[in-house]
């Protein structure tokens, strides 16, 4: 008999599972289990689900379907763990529907692919989305959101970096935002990022405001520029000259509005976060649905639930969502879980999370935050790290030889095609699976 005290497993999944009838879904098994041990371990479910051994597939037919499902965690012949969940198979809609969404998140976010799938696939079910933010890509579809590359939710729970908000007009090219973006130098001779901005096209040309920080990190690549707080002081009024590649007119004339913070959220008058000041700032509509997706770069590998950095976290989510609902209640919130990265051993289950320490950090931290927000009701979790595949999810696989030696057994192995950093799903794979995640969710909340 499994001793339970030396074996440790988990099932981490929310208690509300959604899937689109007529439409594939699938949780991948060892995505979702938190083990201590390399062990031969299986799950069976109680639904109607297709339980497979490293996945259960989901494909409803049947419209507004709810029922509930048991998922157990077995070694051998004992049950280790279980976990209950409410299975909510959700239809499109008979009518048209309008959607206003923010998206806020780290460089997933950043790339607006996901954001371009949820368009498409609302679309496709008779809904009409209108992305809100100051950020925007338009590499497949319009998208707008907030976003910071690298970023955590400190990124948006505090005064994240000096920023600064100008009054611009004249414009013919709008500069891009975000990581990568464009950068100018004022008449001092320092260097801004467009960090964000809303214009109004008339006749050809853009006015409106821009938010411009000092400077652009991200610990996820090796390049990108190193921290400035340098030169803050933007004079008031003068031209702005592009420095770099990016997009954008070669100047801008501009008129400086106020000292702001990075962090989009942030009042600096009352030095808290503040969604109003935020929406009127900026002259937004308010979003119906909110997606914060959080969670690869949170915590540090093998952080348990009570490491300070998950209890940080947690109390940064819960702080951010608090808020929100105080300011805005009638607005749906949707916590987006991301996955961990790549499968970097190929095919192969990874149950064993000493073997994936990110894995184990991550899952305990998803675990304290449902436990955390488990009675809002205005709130849903999104498992993305469950939903989307870890090795093709990042992009194409091919087959090596590890062994050319002719005089023994030929020795393959799968590995990702280069130019894939198993950290950013590609558009056409793990992007597209995490629209899905979210579709019928969406959907259900209109």
């Amino acid at each position: 008999e499994l001793n339970k005290q030396s074996y440790q497993g988990e099932i981490v999944l929310p208690k509300t599972l959604y899937n689109m009838v007529g439409r594939k879904s699938i949780l991948y098994t060892s995505q979702f289990c938190k083990t201590n041990e390399k062990v031969n371990i299986k799950l069976v479910a109680t639904g109607t689900e297709n339980v497979y051994s490293n996945s259960i597939i989901f494909q409803p037919q049947t419209s507004g379907v709810t029922y509930w499902s048991y998922i157990h965690l077995i070694n051998g012949a004992r049950i280790v763990s279980s976990q209950g969940a409410t299975i909510n198979n959700i239809a499109a809609p008979s009518t048209t529907k309008n959607v206003k969404i923010m998206t806020i998140g780290d460089s997933i976010t950043d790339l607006g692919f996901y954001q371009s799938h949820l368009t498409r696939l609302l679309a496709e079910n008779k809904v009409s989305c209108k992305w809100i933010g100051t950020q925007h890509r338009s590499d497949y579809e319009e998208v707008s959101f907030e976003s910071k590359s690298g970023g955590n939710l400190s990124y948006i729970a505090t005064d994240y970096n000096v920023a600064k908000i100008i009054e611009v007009s004249g414009i013919v090219v709008p500069p891009s935002t975000g990581y990568g973006s464009t950068e100018y130098t004022d008449g001092n001779g320092n260097k801004w990022r467009v960090n964000g901005h809303i214009l109004t096209e008339s006749n050809g040309v853009y006015s409106g405001k821009i938010r411009l920080v000092k400077y652009e990190r991200d610990p996820n690549y090796e390049g990108g520029d190193a921290d400035d707080t340098t030169g803050s002081n933007l004079p008031s009024f003068g031209v702005l000259t592009k420095s770099n590649n990016g997009s954008g007119d070669r100047t801008i004339n501009y008129n400086l509005i106020s000292t702001a913070s990075e962090n989009p959220l942030w009042n600096p008058q009352t030095k808290e976060v503040d969604w109003n000041y935020y929406i009127t700032t900026w002259g937004l509509d308010v979003p119906n649905i909110v997606i914060l997706q959080f969670g690869y770069n949170e915590v540090e590998d093998m952080s348990n639930t009570n490491s300070e950095g998950v209890q940080i976290a947690v109390s940064r989510l819960k702080g951010v969502v608090d808020k929100l609902h105080e300011q805005y209640p009638n607005v749906k919130i949707i916590v987006g879980l991301e996955i961990y990265g790549a499968n970097s051993v190929g095919y192969y289950n990874k149950f064993y999370n000493s073997a994936y320490p990110r894995k184990f950090a991550q899952l305990s931290l998803y675990q304290e935050w449902m436990k955390a927000l488990e009675n809002y009701s205005h709130v849903v979790f999104a498992p993305i790290y469950a939903r989307m595949d870890d090795v093709r999810g990042y992009g194409l696989m091919t087959e090596i030889a590890v062994n050319d030696n002719v005089y023994e057994n030929p020795m393959k192995e799968i590995v990702r095609v280069d130019g894939f950093d198993g950290v950013h799903p590609l558009f056409d794979y793990g992007q597209k699976e995490i629209a899905m995640t979210y579709e019928p969710i969406i959907i259900s909340m209109i």
